[in-house]
């Protein structure tokens, strides 16, 4: 699974939520979900989880090797053949 990394960047830049680390080569991308009273309408606050994804940036573009999802000291592994629709999303963006 491979994105481009200058759609990649625009995409973080103007999405809310989204935040991104380099070091090297290595790319993390965050995404901060609301916590269940947020995405319920009910309230604010609470703990929402976060998605984190990472990747090598190899030229052009970034190679994903692994994503999960973080809750409090729990991680849980997303399959990344799951991004698929969302990485076509982001090369049309």
């Amino acid at each position: 699974m491979r994105v481009s990394y200058d759609k990649l960047r625009r995409y973080v830049e103007s999405t809310p939520g989204y935040a991104v680390r380099e070091i090297g080569d290595s790319v993390e991308l965050y995404f901060a979900t609301p916590s269940m009273d947020e995405a319920a309408g009910i309230g604010e606050g609470g703990e929402g989880r976060q998605i984190v994804i990472r990747g090598i940036k190899r030229g052009d573009y970034v190679e994903f090797t692994k994503a999960y999802v973080k809750a409090g000291d729990r991680e849980e592994p997303i399959d990344l053949r799951d991004l698929e629709l969302w990485i076509q999303y982001i090369e049309n963006f």
